[in-house]
Protein backbone atom coordinates (compact mmCIF):
# COMPACT_ATOMS: atom_id res chain seq x y z
CA UNK A 1 0.00 0.00 0.00
CA UNK A 2 0.91 3.39 -0.61
CA UNK A 3 -0.90 6.77 0.64
CA UNK A 4 -3.69 4.23 1.58
CA UNK A 5 -4.00 2.56 -2.37
CA UNK A 6 -2.60 -0.63 -3.91
CA UNK A 7 0.55 0.04 -5.37
CA UNK A 8 2.86 -2.12 -7.52
CA UNK A 9 6.37 -3.47 -5.61
CA UNK A 10 7.94 -4.59 -8.75
CA UNK A 11 7.78 -5.94 -12.25
CA UNK A 12 9.36 -8.76 -13.79
CA UNK A 13 10.67 -9.34 -17.53
CA UNK A 14 9.46 -12.63 -17.62
CA UNK A 15 6.31 -14.58 -16.32
CA UNK A 16 8.61 -17.08 -15.42
CA UNK A 17 10.59 -14.33 -12.70
CA UNK A 18 7.43 -13.13 -11.96
CA UNK A 19 5.86 -15.76 -10.74
CA UNK A 20 9.19 -16.31 -8.70
CA UNK A 21 9.05 -12.99 -7.09
CA UNK A 22 5.15 -13.88 -6.14
CA UNK A 23 6.93 -17.17 -3.78
CA UNK A 24 9.16 -15.15 -2.71
CA UNK A 25 6.40 -12.96 -1.60
CA UNK A 26 4.20 -15.62 -0.35
CA UNK A 27 7.70 -16.93 1.24
CA UNK A 28 8.22 -13.52 3.28
CA UNK A 29 4.76 -13.40 4.66
CA UNK A 30 5.28 -14.88 8.65
CA UNK A 31 2.92 -17.36 10.22
CA UNK A 32 0.11 -17.93 7.19
CA UNK A 33 -2.88 -19.83 8.28
CA UNK A 34 -4.85 -19.67 5.25
CA UNK A 35 -4.37 -19.44 1.71
CA UNK A 36 -6.44 -18.43 -1.23
CA UNK A 37 -5.56 -18.63 -5.06
CA UNK A 38 -8.20 -16.88 -7.43
CA UNK A 39 -6.52 -17.34 -11.55
CA UNK A 40 -7.27 -17.08 -15.06
CA UNK A 41 -4.72 -19.12 -15.80
CA UNK A 42 -4.53 -22.70 -17.41
CA UNK A 43 -4.63 -25.69 -15.34
CA UNK A 44 -0.94 -26.94 -16.01
CA UNK A 45 0.93 -23.58 -14.87
CA UNK A 46 -1.96 -23.29 -12.14
CA UNK A 47 -0.86 -27.11 -10.80
CA UNK A 48 2.64 -25.99 -11.29
CA UNK A 49 2.50 -23.06 -8.95
CA UNK A 50 0.17 -24.51 -6.40
CA UNK A 51 3.49 -26.97 -6.05
CA UNK A 52 5.84 -24.44 -5.60
CA UNK A 53 3.15 -22.88 -2.84
CA UNK A 54 3.20 -26.19 -1.18
CA UNK A 55 6.60 -26.46 -1.04
CA UNK A 56 6.75 -23.31 0.68
CA UNK A 57 3.84 -23.71 2.94
CA UNK A 58 4.01 -27.52 3.82
CA UNK A 59 1.19 -27.35 6.67
CA UNK A 60 -0.88 -25.08 4.26
CA UNK A 61 -3.93 -26.30 1.79
CA UNK A 62 -4.44 -23.98 -0.63
CA UNK A 63 -8.25 -23.06 -1.88
CA UNK A 64 -8.43 -22.28 -5.31
CA UNK A 65 -11.26 -20.34 -7.58
CA UNK A 66 -11.53 -19.04 -10.88
CA UNK A 67 -10.97 -15.47 -10.82
CA UNK A 68 -14.43 -13.59 -11.17
CA UNK A 69 -15.19 -11.15 -13.81
CA UNK A 70 -14.88 -7.86 -11.51
CA UNK A 71 -11.77 -8.17 -11.01
CA UNK A 72 -10.44 -11.04 -14.37
CA UNK A 73 -11.48 -7.74 -16.27
CA UNK A 74 -8.28 -5.69 -15.07
CA UNK A 75 -5.96 -8.34 -14.79
CA UNK A 76 -6.64 -10.36 -18.39
CA UNK A 77 -6.02 -13.79 -19.22
CA UNK A 78 -3.06 -15.46 -17.26
CA UNK A 79 -3.46 -13.46 -14.11
CA UNK A 80 -2.70 -15.25 -10.60
CA UNK A 81 -4.13 -13.31 -7.16
CA UNK A 82 -3.08 -15.11 -3.86
CA UNK A 83 -4.67 -14.26 -0.75
CA UNK A 84 -2.86 -14.93 2.50
CA UNK A 85 -4.79 -14.85 5.84
CA UNK A 86 -2.16 -15.01 9.18
CA UNK A 87 -2.37 -16.12 12.48
CA UNK A 88 -2.47 -13.05 13.95
CA UNK A 89 -1.53 -13.58 17.37
CA UNK A 90 1.14 -15.77 16.59
CA UNK A 91 2.17 -13.15 13.59
CA UNK A 92 1.70 -10.43 15.82
CA UNK A 93 4.22 -11.84 18.30
CA UNK A 94 6.71 -13.16 16.03
CA UNK A 95 7.14 -9.96 14.36
CA UNK A 96 6.93 -7.67 17.67
CA UNK A 97 9.75 -9.63 18.54
CA UNK A 98 11.52 -8.43 15.57
CA UNK A 99 10.30 -4.88 15.93
CA UNK A 100 8.47 -5.00 12.49
CA UNK A 101 4.91 -4.03 12.12
CA UNK A 102 2.43 -6.33 11.32
CA UNK A 103 -1.25 -5.04 9.12
CA UNK A 104 -4.02 -4.61 10.59
CA UNK A 105 -6.49 -4.28 8.04
CA UNK A 106 -6.93 -5.38 4.47
CA UNK A 107 -7.31 -2.89 1.75
CA UNK A 108 -10.43 -2.35 -0.18
CA UNK A 109 -11.89 -4.07 -2.89
CA UNK A 110 -12.13 -0.30 -4.24
CA UNK A 111 -8.27 0.21 -3.89
CA UNK A 112 -7.43 -2.87 -5.51
CA UNK A 113 -9.64 -2.04 -8.55
CA UNK A 114 -7.64 1.42 -8.74
CA UNK A 115 -4.50 -0.21 -8.40
CA UNK A 116 -5.03 -2.45 -11.01
CA UNK A 117 -6.35 0.19 -13.16
CA UNK A 118 -3.57 2.64 -12.94
CA UNK A 119 -0.97 -0.01 -13.51
CA UNK A 120 -2.97 -1.25 -17.12
CA UNK A 121 -3.05 2.16 -17.99
CA UNK A 122 0.47 3.20 -16.93
CA UNK A 123 2.26 -0.37 -17.86
CA UNK A 124 -0.04 -2.54 -20.08
CA UNK A 125 1.20 -5.83 -20.99
CA UNK A 126 3.57 -5.51 -18.25
CA UNK A 127 4.05 -8.76 -15.26
CA UNK A 128 3.72 -7.22 -12.35
CA UNK A 129 3.14 -7.88 -8.36
CA UNK A 130 0.55 -5.91 -6.00
CA UNK A 131 1.30 -6.35 -2.44
CA UNK A 132 -1.39 -5.51 0.15
CA UNK A 133 0.66 -5.16 3.28
CA UNK A 134 -1.56 -2.45 5.04
CA UNK A 135 1.60 -0.49 5.29
CA UNK A 136 2.08 2.84 3.48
Amino acid sequence: MKDGTVAPIGAARTRIKAIERLCELIASVPMVQELGIAHSTGEEELNSFVEKIKSILPGVNPVISKLGPALGVHGGPGSILVGIQQDIQAAAAAIESRERRIPRSLPSLQSIKDGLRRHSKEEAGRPFVLRCDGTM
